[in-house]
């Protein structure tokens, strides 16, 4: 008996759902949103401007209809020219997207690989705790001064994905080598540190800039999660290398976090190649108050977009509050595994806590965007400056690796919100053409002069007391601040803002 021909709409169907879930029309979705991801709660659109009046013929004339008043002529602006094209340009791929969610995931998975384990390899070179604070302030320190300056020259000769590929091998390269350096002493393990840093600053901020470009207004959270995950996966399977003897294991996680970073390159040098990360498209909106024109010159780029910042106090308190909690996360993320060793904790538990960051830390960055709207800004950084004192208490307290979980859970939660507001507050914010520069900004002051000075207070208050107590008096200080912060919003401040939400209003819009 013959077989029946198959069923044409059933496998066009089946056909269409597979076009639907893989195909270039999977973008992320945008949200309904104010002019500005920071307008105050209960902030609505100006009012549309009013109707043309209409001229009334006078009664029994056989006058043509009423017809609207010609207004008079509206100053003409470079905002209504069309966007110039560049035949040089190619245009991005159809599956821009997915891509992009693969170079997030590649490159912190790299990152992941290594980063989290550095103290611990410092540790294990029988170095003081002043030494590791020096060594751990060198990265972040190095990122507040130069970041800025690389973010400048990747607007000024828009070549942001050129300068992220070549900065981001060598940082790979001279990161692989330290075992070399560390063998000979700790001033050229030092020297190598801060030459890995120079090239290192400026590659997360060209990331998002270039991302930020590319992808639909509110939805960098939902990218930056692949991020997330990315550094889970590494973090929990190079953690499975590390053992009590820890310098042969040491060594193939050096050389495990070369190989991680292949992949990323690859495709970063095929997104280069296609022209995706080299003058991406931005959206522009109408700003409430004129941006500056950015200047031709490098120098007067640079200035401009200094100006910019330093006339916002808006800005300038979110940047202070940044730095805030960035000096609270070096003081974690150079001793919070030590702490964990303290304990009696392995590899597998300094594993497993990186883990569970990333699993809470996914969620929070899908939901970021919608998150910042409903609480604000100052409600977010202050939540996140209450979370790290939670966690400060929780490493203190615990008397075993497991009694620490919770904290890594707070850590993925809390950085996830905190960083999705903040980089998105300061991409708003940017002039056309400075996005980088004030994503640089930003990072400089949360992971470069933040996370140094914590380092460096870290690291000298725990060789006076110890680990124990130097975790239990940071959590002090950051309740305490996070309460003197909370007050200043809510009540008349001498910074004029008056409520939370009033720093809101403040900030001018840039794109819808």
């Amino acid at each position: 008996m013959s077989r029946s021909p198959p069923n044409r709409q059933a496998l066009l169907l089946v056909c269409g759902l597979l076009l639907l879930l893989a195909g270039p029309s999977r973008s992320l979705p945008t949200p309904p949103r104010a002019p500005h991801l920071f307008l105050p709660r209960g902030g609505s659109s100006p009012p549309p401007p009013p109707l043309a009046p209409f001229s009334t013929p006078p009664p029994g004339s056989s006058a043509p209809p009423p017809h609207p008043v010609p207004l008079p002529p509206q100053p003409f602006t470079s905002d209504d020219l069309p966007p110039p094209t560049d035949p040089s340009v190619h245009p991005p791929p159809s599956n821009i997207l997915p891509l992009l969610r693969l170079t997030y995931f590649l490159f912190f998975l790299s990152l992941g690989s290594l980063l989290p384990y550095l103290p611990v390899y410092y540790h294990s070179l029988s170095l003081p705790g002043a030494a590791i604070g020096r060594l751990g302030a060198i990265n972040p320190f190095t990122t507040f001064l130069v970041s800025p300056l690389w973010g400048a020259l990747a607007d000024v000769t828009d070549k942001k994905g050129t300068i992220f590929l070549l900065n981001y091998v060598l940082s790979v390269v001279l990161r692989s080598l330290m075992p070399r350096f560390a063998t000979r002493s700790t001033s050229a393990l030092m020297a190598n540190v801060l030459l890995m840093s120079v090239f290192n600053a400026p590659v997360k901020s060209l990331l998002d800039a270039t991302c930020m470009a590319l992808i639909p207004q509110g939805g960098y959270g939902r990218m930056r999660l692949w991020g997330q995950l990315g550094f889970g996966v590494g973090s929990s399977a190079m953690g499975l290398l590390l053992s009590d003897g820890p310098e042969l294991q040491f060594k193939n996680v050096f050389a495990a976090h070369f190989v991680a970073s292949l992949p990323t390159m690859a495709v970063s040098a095929y997104l280069l190649r296609v022209g995706s990360l080299e003058r991406a498209p931005r959206r522009k909106a109408a700003p409430k108050s004129p941006a500056p024109a950015a200047p031709a010159s490098s120098s007067g780029k640079f200035l401009a977009g200094l100006k910019h910042v330093f006339s916002t106090p808006a800005f300038l308190l979110v940047l202070f509050l940044t730095f805030s909690i960035g000096l609270a996360s070096g003081v974690i993320e150079n001793f919070a595994s030590i702490r964990m060793r303290e304990v009696g904790g392995s590899g597998r538990d300094i594993s497993l806590s990186r883990a569970v960051s990333a699993a809470a830390g996914v969620p929070m960055f899908w939901h970021a965007g919608s998150l910042a709207e409903r609480l604000g800004t100052p409600t977010v950084l202050v939540c996140a400056l209450l979370a790290y004192a939670g966690r400060f208490f929780i490493y203190s307290k615990g008397t075993k690796p497991a009694y620490m979980l919770p904290a890594e859970a707070m850590r993925g939660a809390t950085f996830a919100l905190f960083w999705s507001t903040v980089t998105s507050y300061a991409y708003e914010l940017s002039p056309a053409g400075l996005e980088s520069t004030m994503l640089a900004f930003v990072n400089a002051m949360y992971g470069g002069l933040g996370q140094s000075t914590g380092a460096l207070l870290g690291g000298n208050l725990q060789g006076k007391v110890g680990t124990e107590v130097m975790f239990r008096r940071f959590g002090w200080g950051c309740l305490s601040y996070a309460g003197i912060v909370a007050l200043v919003f809510e009540g008349k401040s001498w910074l004029g803002y008056g409520r939370m939400d009033s720093i809101e209003k403040s900030s001018p819009t840039k794109k819808q």
